[in-house]
């Protein structure tokens, strides 16, 4: 093969490659999986911003209960209580309402799954996970706070533990009294024996969701593999044809400066 036939055949893989390269990009970019991964990534960016609530409000309720001069007196001042409790109904509210977006976006996120077996995979789980109680439960308690204000909760000391304990609490009858309960939320309020334990709540819902979306991520990819596995296909063909486009220039490079 002479010179000038070589660099014909050169331009010509390049051109090739080239052309595979864009019909690469344009097929990925049109794979079922792509378009589920851009709808996903705004549903797990909800998720993050449900977690990062929960950690500040975990944080909020661990903060206070052993620490510094709190621990040193038998009853709070009043300036500490007021602090405990405004931090406690901020952190609470948006806890709340970023479980509700969270659910929102979720349900928005399943219109496109109707009557398929992964939406009736994701409602059998939801309700293993979440009962009609909890589910009329939790808006309904973000609402009481929209409506009936941030303060309608109490700080609780018990001084005869060491160290004391702090608590932060409903009062199961104010709580019944003070708001229009749903039938399911009188009994999932009715269900907890004593004073209604916020920080034991938001413990166990954030428990719930953690366990139900770690399912529901895996059990997504499953019902998609063969969408998943296209998409594989695809970039990792992708991903080879640049690796050697790369490799075809640095030589390139090379002979240039020989």
């Amino acid at each position: 093969m002479s010179e000038e036939e070589e660099k014909q055949f050169a331009h010509q893989n390049k051109e090739d490659e080239q052309n595979r390269l864009m019909d690469l990009h344009n097929q990925i970019s049109e794979c079922n999986w792509t378009k589920i991964q851009y709808e996903l990534r705004n549903l797990k960016n909800t998720q993050y911003i449900f977690e990062e609530n929960y950690k500040e409000l975990a944080t909020h309720f661990n903060s206070f209960q052993y620490q510094g001069k709190i621990d040193l007196r038998p009853n709070l001042t009043p300036a500490e209580y007021e602090n405990i409790q405004l931090k406690s109904a901020r952190y609470l509210y948006n806890y709340l309402s970023a479980a509700r977006t969270l659910y929102h976006h979720t349900v928005v996120f399943m219109n496109k799954y109707k009557n398929t077996s992964f939406e009736k995979d994701a409602m059998d789980k939801v309700s293993s996970h979440f009962p009609d109680e909890l589910n009329k439960f939790l808006p309904e308690l973000r609402n009481y706070m929209v409506h009936q204000g941030l303060f309608h909760h109490c700080i609780l000391t018990d001084i005869t533990t060491q160290p004391r304990e702090i608590r932060v609490v409903f009062k199961i009858n104010e709580l019944l009294n003070s708001h229009k309960w749903s039938e399911n939320s009188k009994k999932y309020i009715l269900s907890w024996d004593g004073d209604f334990e916020l920080e034991q709540f938001c413990e166990d819902y954030h428990e719930k969701a953690t366990e139900y979306y770690t399912w529901f991520f895996s059990a997504l990819r499953k019902y998609h593999y063969k969408d998943l596995k296209e998409y594989e296909k695809l970039k990792n063909e992708y991903v080879l044809l640049k690796a050697s486009e790369y490799k075809r220039r640095q030589n390139q490079c090379l002979q240039q400066k020989k």
